[in-house]
């Protein structure tokens, strides 16, 4: 999934990793070290600049890194990069085992790994 956050979410995020590394390099190093697909300079400025949506992956890193919950701060949400989104979603969904089966049944073939639901 990919998500799009409120600008005052993107401008805190912003403002931890100035505040918590020395450059943005830096910060990038550390963030692909815990990702499957590493984040680039290039992706990270359209995420901040041009308001794109973010992977659930860099989303949950990014809270994890900084213990922040960004939860309350999405404001519309897409299975894919493309398609419509799902504006003002209620998030207050818990995944689990069954629910990543469920999902992954109605998208296609999937299920759940590490806490993260796939599906091909």
């Amino acid at each position: 999934f990919y998500y799009l956050l409120r600008k005052e979410a993107i401008d805190r995020i912003k403002f931890l990793i100035k505040t918590n590394f020395k450059n943005i390099q830096l910060f990038l190093s550390e963030i692909n070290k815990k990702l499957k697909n590493p984040l680039s300079h290039t992706i990270l400025y359209e995420y901040f600049n041009y308001r794109m949506y973010i992977s659930c992956e860099i989303l949950r890193e990014l809270e994890r890194m900084f213990s922040i919950n960004l939860k309350n701060e999405i404001i519309a949400i897409k299975s894919a990069k493309s398609g419509s989104p799902i504006k003002n979603p209620n998030l207050d969904i818990k995944l689990t085992p069954e629910l990543a089966n469920l999902m992954g049944h109605l998208l296609g073939d999937g299920g759940i790994t590490n806490n993260q639901p796939f599906y091909t």
